[in-house]
């Protein structure tokens, strides 16, 4: 005589759920990347890379948990030979000091389009984070679709 092992039916509703909620969670996260640091990108990889001196301009606030910082303006010359300086009021930092070099990028067609090396390094975080949670939830949005037809549906147990 044959028997069959009864095994649980799946619940796709559950499944739909989680898949749908997982869905929307590398959406948002991927929607955060974009608003956080695709202008950062689209600088750093398309733009042109010259050393640049730093100049505090303006004090940001102090914190509790750190000391004052500034945001920098940055005197470089573009590959044709022309001076600029650009004020970046939008990134305070400690780790620049006045008089520093650093590298930086710039759009060539506009060199107040540009972006420091302290920046690339926060755009790469929040890629490499944001990325990695969004990722991580694509994964259990396929496993919670794809688990179930991957499993045998019934198992013969022969005596």
């Amino acid at each position: 005589m044959i028997a069959y092992r009864q095994q649980k039916k799946t619940s796709w509703s559950g499944r739909l759920i989680l898949a749908g909620i997982c869905l929307l969670i590398a959406l948002f996260l991927g929607a955060l990347i974009y608003w956080l640091a695709a202008s950062t990108w689209q600088v750093r990889l398309n733009g042109n890379q010259t050393r640049a001196i730093a100049h505090k301009y303006v004090y940001c606030e102090k914190t509790e948990d750190s000391p004052g910082s500034f945001s920098f303006k940055y005197d470089f010359t573009d590959t044709h030979g022309k001076k600029h300086s650009v004020a970046n009021p939008n990134f305070c930092t400690n780790v620049f000091e006045n008089g520093d070099e650093v590298t930086i990028w710039y759009m060539p067609d506009d060199p107040t389009s540009m972006i420091t090396d302290a920046e690339a390094v926060v755009a790469y975080i929040i890629t490499g984070v944001l990325g990695g949670l969004s990722l991580v939830a694509l994964i259990i949005s396929l496993i919670a679709l794809l688990k179930p037809l991957l499993r045998p549906r019934q198992k013969i147990i022969y005596p």
